[in-house]
């Protein structure tokens, strides 16, 4: 009998250990919400289309706030290489998603995750006209690239391209 007890007070521990751990996980994870664009941005529509093109490294997350009841989360980017337009030194690169206080979650955007600091990315800028070190993506999430090695992927689209391959389209198209 005392085996018996033994076994379903272990039993009722490991339940409720493992339900915890799998309460620690739900809720850690990020909201996935689905975008629906009119247009998915091709890279040359794209270079003719932003006003400025780089190649930056994340340097710190700012913070994130709400605007038209989603959150954004605003990143310093250190440009490394100017491929169109010059922008020197850093500047802030607004992303949409982001933690949401109202719900206690990151947002995020289909395949498009927030940037973390040290990653390295091919942007397509648009200026933001009443903030002057301020931009964000010119096709949102889809004119995206994360850098890694020689390779380009699209993190919204999860498609990948050569860095240069990607070059030499802006290089025609800007």
């Amino acid at each position: 009998m005392k085996k018996i007890l033994k076994f379903f007070s272990y039993g009722i521990i490991v339940t409720v250990f493992g339900l915890f751990g799998f309460y620690k996980y739900i809720t850690s994870q990020p909201v996935v919400v689905h975008a629906s664009y009119a247009e998915i941005m091709s890279p040359e529509k794209a270079a003719a289309q932003a006003d400025n093109i780089v190649i930056g490294r994340v340097v710190k997350n700012l913070g994130t706030y709400q605007e038209n009841m989603f959150p954004y989360t605003d990143f310093e980017i250190q440009v490394e290489k100017n491929l169109k337009g010059v922008i020197n030194g850093n500047f802030v690169f607004a992303q949409e998603g982001g933690y949401d206080k109202d719900i206690g979650k990151t947002i995020q955007f289909d395949n498009y995750k927030i940037f973390t600091p040290g990653e390295r990315y091919l942007l397509f800028l648009k200026k933001y006209s009443d903030e002057p070190a301020k931009y964000y993506s010119v096709g949102s999430g889809p004119t995206v690239y994360k850098l890694e090695g020689d390779k380009a992927l699209n993190m919204f689209l999860q498609r990948s391209l050569t860095l240069d391959g990607l070059e030499k389209i802006i290089a025609q198209h800007k």
